[in-house]
């Protein structure tokens, strides 16, 4: 007798074998929020670059709020969810402000996300609408006050992050204001599946997606300790790929390396525990 799946649970391909795992559903089918924290080392760089260049890569309805990149590289450790193990990723996101059919949401819009395993990547991109892909993502290794880190496709370096502590941000007044934005609603992406067939060139699900700012954690789950901040200056290197280099993402890479870098706002490294799972992720139109 052929199965019959349970529509109160969450699934992903395959779905032959029953409910999955993800970072929110365990497998007796509740949230992980109770179960241990995540420790979460973050370093966030911001620079300026050029208002026309950046809003050449925004989708329709966008619209460029500030002309800043703002580059995270999270490295996540004793992940619940992932029985412990842990991975990285580095995102890149915009100010932007989406102007929807019931009015305008302001928050960053993350432009691509790599990390470096499969299991994020998937549930992010299926559940959640995150512009997730592949790369292998460098610990954050520390000497002498500087941590560094690199991302690589194929062999190919295509970034490089790098942050101070030795130096103060150029601008901290601006660097927080840019990371603390009060009018901002959340972080925004850009959800596109193709359809089967028909060329594929079809969408499936095209919308916009947002973790808003407001979502919170039941009043029960345990409490941690405020992040720690460092405030530093930074650096940032891209290298731009050929198509030999990054068979499938060199345009990505190409994109994002070829905006200028008018200045280092600064950066800061945020050293923590989260136990949020993006549970209260939505849609907007």
């Amino acid at each position: 007798m052929s199965y019959v799946r349970n529509d109160s649970l969450m699934y992903q391909m395959p779905v032959h074998f029953g409910p999955c795992v993800t970072p929110r559903q365990n497998k007796e089918g509740n949230r992980f929020i109770y179960d241990q924290a995540t420790r979460l080392t973050k370093h966030t760089i911001v620079y300026e670059s050029d208002p026309e260049a950046l809003s050449a890569v925004l989708p329709q309805r966008f619209e460029l709020a500030a002309p800043y990149v703002i580059i995270n590289m999270n490295m996540l450790r004793d992940v619940a969810w992932l029985a412990g193990h842990g991975y990285n990723l580095t995102g890149v996101s915009v100010p932007t402000r989406f102007h929807g059919e019931k009015g305008v949401v302001e928050g960053n819009l993350l432009l691509v996300m790599w990390e470096n395993h499969a299991d994020p990547i998937i549930t992010g991109r299926e559940q959640l609408g995150y512009s997730k892909i592949f790369a292998s993502i460098d610990d954050i290794h520390t000497y002498g006050g500087v941590s560094k880190t690199e991302l690589t496709s194929w062999g190919f370096r295509f970034l490089e992050l790098e942050f101070d502590a030795n130096r103060q941000p150029e601008n901290l007044e601006e660097l927080k204001r840019v990371l603390n934005n009060p009018d901002s609603q959340g972080i925004m992406h850009y959800k596109y599946i193709p359809r089967t067939g028909g060329g594929f060139t079809q969408a499936d699900a095209e919308y916009v997606c947002l973790n808003p700012k407001a979502a919170k954690l039941p009043d029960d789950v345990k409490k941690y300790p405020a992040d720690q901040l460092t405030y530093m200056g930074g650096q940032v290197r891209w290298h731009i790929p050929t198509w030999e280099d990054m068979p499938t993402q060199y345009h990505v890479a190409q994109a994002l390396g070829s905006l200028p870098v008018k200045r280092i706002v600064g950066a800061v490294r945020s050293e923590g525990y989260t136990l949020g799972d993006l549970y209260g992720q939505t849609t907007v139109m």
